[in-house]
């Protein structure tokens, strides 16, 4: 694949121009993306804050999605003022829709992130956007459904669950992780009753036979709860005895995966 035309390093604090690029259209709307994300760092110090939530995977991927998802709403608004044949240049280099649960990992945030930066802008306009960066969403949940930012509703706190061996991560799945894992990898939105996660947590540890991740979550109702139990059941099937599903206290779920 051909490198972009242009890319902007958090850690120099520099955009870097490939050289020989052709400024054709869509190199255009990259170097604006770009540019973007470099007036972010210098007005929020994105990198610090990227790096503050980089131990959980849920925070670090709803902040990424802030970041992400601004610069797509700038981007978006200068691609609308092109003339219709560079409009269509633009549109011809878009990715396809993901396949894969890595394709959805990688759209996430210019993609729902987008529709969550321009809810942000069409409550409270830049301003808006811009105390998000003072204030990051701490969920993908948040999101997802930005109306769960903009009323401050976080996420539960989830007692992480116990497991056999050394730990060697943990964090939390969050609704993305969650609807992921019901949709095989394929998409977050309107999936399941993923809409109603509350809260999780998980671990992975390693033993002498291998690794296992736990995860606990909780949902808003018994509903959605058993909901999601019947939904997982084929990832379980499939899972040939690797994992294992079950209800835990009144809207709680318990996760077993071994690989």
């Amino acid at each position: 694949a051909t490198p972009p035309s242009a890319r902007y390093s958090y850690a120099s604090k520099t955009v870097h121009v490939r050289r020989g690029a052709t400024f054709d259209a869509y190199a255009r709307v990259v170097l604006l993306r770009e540019l973007t994300r470099a007036l972010q760092d210098q007005s929020f110090d994105v990198l610090r804050r990227l790096r503050a939530a980089a131990a959980d995977a849920d925070r670090l991927r709803a902040l990424t999605a802030l970041v992400e998802g601004d610069a797509a709403r700038v981007e978006a608004a200068y691609t609308a003022s092109l003339p219709a044949a560079d409009r269509a240049a633009v549109q011809r280099n878009r990715p396809p829709a993901p396949r894969t649960y890595g394709e959805l990992e990688r759209g996430f945030p210019a993609t729902v992130g987008l529709e969550f930066a321009t809810a942000l802008a069409d409550h409270g306009g830049n301003a808006a956007v811009d105390g998000a960066f003072a204030r990051p969403p701490v969920s993908t949940a948040q999101v997802i459904d930005p109306r769960d930012y903009l009323a401050g509703t976080e996420p539960l706190g989830v007692r992480p669950p116990p497991g056999e061996g050394r730990r060697v991560d943990s964090g939390t799945l969050g609704q993305f992780g969650w609807a992921a894992l019901v949709s095989g990898g394929r998409r977050v939105l309107n999936v399941s009753a993923t809409s109603k996660w509350l809260g999780d947590s998980y671990g992975t540890f390693r033993t002498a036979g291998g690794v296992c991740t736990y995860g606990n979550v909780v949902l808003a109702d018994t509903e959605a709860r058993d909901q999601l139990l019947r939904d997982l059941a084929g990832w379980v099937t499939a899972r040939r005895g690797r994992a294992e599903i079950s209800r835990s206290a009144e809207r709680g779920l318990r996760l077993r995966s071994c690989a």
